[in-house]
């Protein structure tokens, strides 16, 4: 998959589950995810799940999602 189709994927994952949120990738291959919506700690575990399940990525730093919000 590539990082276009990536982003567009973990995108539309998260909007389906009413989080509102900006998905970019870094230089070094990080998926970098800004919810824009209100969040706790719950909600980030949720969200490292459902783009870990979308993307297949996992492993050392939860598969190099990095969550801000």
């Amino acid at each position: 998959m590539t990082k276009k189709e990536e982003t567009k994927v973990v995108k539309n994952c998260l909007s389906k589950a009413g989080i509102d949120a900006k998905v970019k990738h870094d230089s070094a291959c990080w998926l970098n995810i800004e919810v824009i919506s209100s969040c706790n700690e719950m909600l980030e575990k949720e969200i490292y799940r459902m783009v870990q399940q979308v993307t297949g990525r996992h492993g050392l730093y939860d598969g190099r999602i990095m969550i801000n919000y």
